[in-house]
């Protein structure tokens, strides 16, 4: 056995060209950036930090991920540096593997080379290679790498071949998790498949303890101890999950949109075989190749031709002659066939092209392989004549399912299903098809067995080998991602970090979203405080709003709303021209923001909300005009300060503010409110011509409206604005009261229409249309997704669902003076500051920190209230006077502690599992004959099962 693990690990290593020629792309230098600053914190002393202030406005690390993988690159990253060791593990886990992938198929047939052919055609596979040497995710690529483990061990544990694989199997399933949870529903659904075919056959075969009782309960255990293993990171997690973004719906629905509508628009895109289009990729182009689905990207959800015709043959054997006794192979094909529908099926395709050959082929080739397999499957639990039918419907239903958006439907009732933006099923499609693959094989040998017994080894070894060519010759193209690289610039990184090193401590740099990852990467490393970037920014989930957010919102309210989070300057790449050559960084360009507020400041005025969902779009606004915004606080911790209070429950349901500033700071509450409904929910959603007119309803039930803002996509000049009295049944337009054209830009940097104000308390409806432009002159209006309220007018009609993005537009509130107290911040260590204050009168004092639970102030040594500031960041009030104020950042003791006692119960109920279980190594009962033949009284099957067993046995003191 030493030999075929040497075999496989000579194989796959040579298919990666050990990966030392290519780079890391797309999330590979996300996964290297955060294990640098892993090991620099590591160096200074902190260890492996819960707080990591240089990344995304401050973000708790188990915010962003488990860290678990990252704790196993640490040595290797010591040793070799980041990028080598994000390489390397990837490389280790494709190994890791095949390995898995042969143990399981040896473990289920008994055959030495059908199980290698397993291990290539896994190993190998374009969606492990992509996942790993394209995507750069390495911590998914090791759920890759788990799986064929995950299947033997509870196949095994199932069965009650001793508690030993109990205990691997809830390992196993704790490790994916841990590596990236996103996968769990996945291997959930290959899980409960499994389970169910071990309780249909210990029912029938009458093992023991206790039939499919007893199946039940070791599955109970194993979920159990993945849940335990995993619970150092998933109780804190779980505690303070409203505390940060874990993924907004409407962006998961975005996502879903872009990646699996492309694929259930060309389904075809499954059996499209291409390689990698050139060895230097700028990111540019991969993103773009990703936006349309094609090139590189699209080529790595190919399933392989070879490996596809093997699973057909497959599942017409496992369907007609009843091979799959086990039911293993028939559970694992079942999986990956609902993982690709499912992938499919996240948005409907009824309004897609679906005649083209590639696409219809590829439906009827999958839905009538579909039906085949779960007669097959239906079979194995026995429902007798009744199978027939259940296998028609349930091919029907998976024909419509991608027209019914099964994941998009399910959102609503799996738990957190709604946050993820992928639909994982890849492990399974790969896995289904590895084994798909190597199954004929065994026919193959067993029929040369039945003919010349001596001469069948050397015939497997020989039809083994011609398949694993045949493998080789179609995945070969996939070799390319290995070598694949972007193009970088060190001496751009350098010169773009020299002007911003005299002010680091006061300012940020916000990159788009979505920009080059190598960017993000080098500044981070050469000490550049970020806001935003890739990869995607997780965060406070008030923090989320006014970076990541922000940037789909016009120019004005963007650069306030990042101001807030003290981001004093916007960057970018520059790129050199396009042409044959891939582009290149040829410069970093950072330009000041005009709207960046001191990473520590002070406020003498403060606005008190009660309902704080509206606080990031007030406080963008206020903070421009030297005013606090706070929330989450009693209007007594507060003394000292001038503060209006908003008592209301919902503030944009209700504007009585009591106070100083009342009846200016209502005025900004009803433009914050009209805000709140559409920043950041417009990303993919498409622009409305006014050429036939556009507009909406709205109240104004404040003095003083003058004017309209609309965030249109380009000028203006010649949009006719006209405002109306809308009728008592509240749809209908009536009575013109103003008439007006484009009077400049706002505050927001939205095209403003502005008139004398109206009267207050009534409902009006306005509406912008263009008589004098052509077909392509109309500006378009941005929108966003609504609720079922239909106040959209688009021509003489009122839609619903759909929400405009415009303001009313009113007198701003005063511009408060500036305040006297001066700050000496200093920022003492990650998730730590001390900040000395000297002043004549109280003061709020800000640290624009993500206000994550866990954060402790101190005044002068003495414990004070700390309060949500500015939306999202944290808030201290001072008195008069000199003063030290403190802030540090406490990790979640009580559920860190109660998550780590579960875990080492775990751990070490695993371990006396494994040293007091049945033993690895058991007695291999007699083959089954050749033919197939049953023994008297033996129920159909029960030899070849008896085979299967000691097979299975073969494979554990294999592995």
């Amino acid at each position: 056995m030493a030999g075929a693990f040497v075999l496989m690990a000579a194989l796959v290593v040579s298919f990666t060209h050990a990966w030392t020629r290519g780079g890391l792309l797309i999330d590979g230098p996300g996964v290297s950036l955060w294990l640098q600053v892993v090991l620099d914190h590591w160096r200074a002393g902190y260890g492996l930090s819960y707080w990591m202030p240089e990344m995304w406005t401050g973000t708790p690390f188990f915010a962003l991920f488990p860290s678990f993988h990252l704790l196993m690159l640490v040595p290797l990253a010591a040793l070799w540096g980041p990028d080598t060791a994000v390489k390397a593990a990837t490389v280790a886990a494709q190994v890791a593997g095949a390995w898995g992938a042969f143990v399981l198929a040896r473990s289920l047939w008994g055959r030495m080379w059908a199980a290698v052919v397993a291990g290539v055609a896994y190993g190998c596979h374009p969606y492990f290679v992509a996942s790993g040497a394209l995507f750069g995710q390495e911590a998914s690529v090791w759920v890759f790498a788990v799986t064929p483990w995950l299947i033997w061990s509870l196949r095994l544990a199932l069965r009650g071949d001793g508690a030993v694989y109990v205990a691997l199997a809830g390992l196993f399933a704790g490790f994916a998790v841990l590596q990236q949870a996103e996968h769990a529903f996945g291997l959930a659904l290959l899980c409960a498949l499994l389970v169910l075919i071990a309780a249909v056959r210990a029912r029938r075969l009458g093992r023991r303890p206790r039939g499919a009782g007893g199946v039940m309960f070791r599955a109970g255990v194993v979920v159990v101890l993945a849940l335990g293993t995993t619970a150092f990171w998933l109780v804190p997690f779980l505690v303070m999950k409203d505390a940060f973004v874990l993924t907004p719906p409407s962006d998961v629905r975005a996502s879903l949109d872009l990646l699996s509508g492309a694929l259930g628009r060309r389904p075809g895109a499954f059996l499209t075989r291409a390689g990698p289009e050139a060895v230097t990729y700028d990111f540019g182009r991969l993103v773009e190749d990703f936006l349309a689905m094609k090139g590189n990207v699209a080529a790595s959800f190919y399933l392989g031709w070879a490996a596809v015709v093997g699973t057909l043959v497959t599942v017409v054997l496992i369907a007609r002659r009843n091979d799959d006794d086990d039911g293993t192979l028939c559970a694992v094909l079942i999986a990956s066939v609902l993982g690709i529908w499912l992938s499919l099926g996240t948005v409907p395709l009824a309004g897609s092209n679906l005649t083209t050959v590639s696409g219809a082929g590829a439906l009827v080739v999958v839905g009538t392989l579909s039906g085949l397999l779960i007669g097959a499957f239906l079979r194995r639990l026995q429902l007798g004549r009744r199978a027939v039918a259940w296998a028609v419907a349930c091919a029907l239903a998976l024909f419509a399912a991608p027209y019914v958006s099964p994941i998009v439907a399910a959102q609503r009732f799996v738990p957190f299903l709604e946050y993820i933006r992928f639909p994982r099923f890849w492990p399974l499609a790969a896995m289904g098809v590895a084994l798909g693959a190597a199954y004929p094989l065994v026919v193959l040998q067993r029929w040369a067995e039945s003919r010349q017994r001596r001469l069948a080894p050397l015939f497997g070894a020989a039809t083994a080998l011609a398949m694993c060519g045949i493998l080789f010759a179609d995945l070969a193209p996939y070799r390319g991602y290995y070598a694949m690289q972007m193009p970088r610039n060190a001496q751009a990184y350098d010169d773009a970090v020299a002007p911003l090193r005299e002010n680091m401590v006061g300012a940020r740099v916000a990159l788009p979203t979505y920009g080059d990852p190598l960017t993000v990467d080098n500044l981070i490393i050469r000490g550049v405080d970020v806001t935003t970037g890739w990869p995607h920014p997780l965060a406070e989930k008030y923090v989320y709003q006014l970076t990541a957010k922000a940037f789909n919102a016009p120019a004005g309210y963007r650069d306030a709303a990042l101001g807030l989070a003290a981001t004093g300057y916007l960057g970018g790449e520059v790129l050199s021209l396009p042409g044959e050559e891939p582009r290149r960084i040829e410069s970093v360009r950072f330009d000041p923001n005009p709207s960046v507020l001191p990473l520590v400041r002070a406020y003498r005025q403060v606005v008190l909300l009660d309902d704080e969902s509206v606080a990031p779009e007030l406080a963008t606004a206020l903070g421009q005009r030297r005013i606090g915004v706070v929330s989450g606080v009693r209007e007594e911790a507060l003394a000292g300060l001038d503060v209006a209070h908003v008592p209301s429950g919902d503030a944009c349901e209700e504007a009585t503010i009591p106070g100083s500033m009342n009846a200016a700071v209502a005025r900004e509450v009803a433009m914050a409110c009209a805000l709140k409904r559409w920043v950041g929910e417009t990303t993919g959603r498409p622009a409305i011509s006014i050429a036939d007119g556009v507009g909406a309803i709205f109240d104004a039930p404040l003095e003083g409206l003058s004017g309209i803002a609309v965030w249109l996509n380009q000028g203006p000049d010649r949009t006719i604005f006209s405002l109306y009295e809308v009728g008592p049944d509240g749809r209908s337009l009536g009575n013109e009261v103003r008439r007006g054209l484009f009077s400049g830009y706002d505050h927001n940097d939205m095209a403003a229409f502005r008139f004398e104000p109206v009267p207050s308390g009534q409902r009006y409806a306005f509406v912008l249309t263009c008589p004098e432009c052509g077909e392509d002159e109309a500006a378009e209006v941005f929108r966003s997704d609504a609720g079922p309220e239909r106040t959209t007018l688009v021509g003489d009609e009122l839609r619903g669902g759909i929400a405009l993005s415009y303001s009313p537009i009113y007198d701003r509130v005063p511009m408060a003076p500036p305040t006297p107290t001066r700050l000496s911040p200093e920022r003492a260590g990650p998730g730590e500051w001390r900040i000395g204050v000297d002043g004549p009168e109280a003061a709020l004092v800000v640290v624009a920190e993500a206000n994550f639970p866990g954060w402790k102030a101190k005044v002068d040594g003495r414990p004070a209230t700390l309060v949500r500031a500015d939306a999202a960041f944290l808030g201290v009030v001072v008195p008069p006077g000199a003063h030290t104020v403190s802030l540090s950042y406490h990790k979640p003791t009580a559920a860190l502690t109660v998550g780590r006692a579960l875990t080492g119960v775990t751990l070490l109920a695993c371990a006396l599992m494994v040293a007091y279980g049945r033993p690895w190594r058991r007695r291999a009962r007699p083959a089954p004959p050749a033919d197939g033949s049953r023994s008297p009284g033996g129920p159909p099957g029960s030899q070849r099962a008896a085979g299967q067993r000691a097979a299975g046995a073969a494979g554990g003191r294999a592995a």
